[in-house]
């Protein structure tokens, strides 16, 4: 995707003007992919929190107008009660799809992320997201639009099958083949 052009500040005060992220902040904010950790403030030398990440890939597949109707319990991770109101969302959709495993029963949704978390994260979105996204036109909140599928009932889609009647990704042995 290269870099996106921006216009304007970010409108966080934080935000360094004509820093190394700025453009990158600006673009992520106007494109609603992150938001700021106080009305006005980024925190750029913050680390970034599980939930936190979870949020902006969460978004970013928004975005970019991938599936994104998956979600799990997270009623398993002895935690759960701590992940923050806006996390939950994303969070129990990077569970279902694979992006997050947790560590020993436990989300630790605060705890920052380790690079080597953070590089295999990113590495599962690739696989389980960017690869198995729909090449068909996409309605609101990331569905398929299955009036332009063919077959009308699934639609195979690179590494992934898409089942309309429930809205749902099939994996593995679900595939059915009409």
């Amino acid at each position: 995707e290269g870099e996106p052009a921006v216009n304007g500040r970010s409108g966080f005060v934080d935000v360094t003007r004509n820093s190394y992220y700025e453009d990158a902040v600006t673009w992520a904010a106007d494109n609603d992919i992150v938001n700021g950790t106080g009305n006005l403030t980024f925190s750029p030398n913050a680390n970034v929190t599980r939930e936190q990440m979870a949020a902006i890939l969460y978004r970013y597949a928004q975005y970019k107008r991938y599936h994104i109707s998956a979600s799990a319990s997270l009623t398993g991770f002895s935690d759960a009660a701590s992940v923050s109101t806006y996390a939950k969302t994303p969070l129990s959709w990077a569970v279902a799809e694979g992006l997050v495993k947790g560590t020993d029963g436990r989300l630790l949704p605060k705890g920052s992320a380790t690079r080597a978390q953070v590089a295999a994260i990113l590495h599962r979105f690739v696989e389980n997201i960017v690869k198995c996204s729909p090449k068909a036109p996409l309605g609101n909140k990331g569905r398929l639009d299955f009036d332009q599928a063919h077959p009308p009932h699934l639609l195979f889609i690179q590494c992934c099958w898409y089942d309309n009647r429930k809205g749902t990704r099939l994996r593995g042995r679900e595939r059915e083949v009409r």
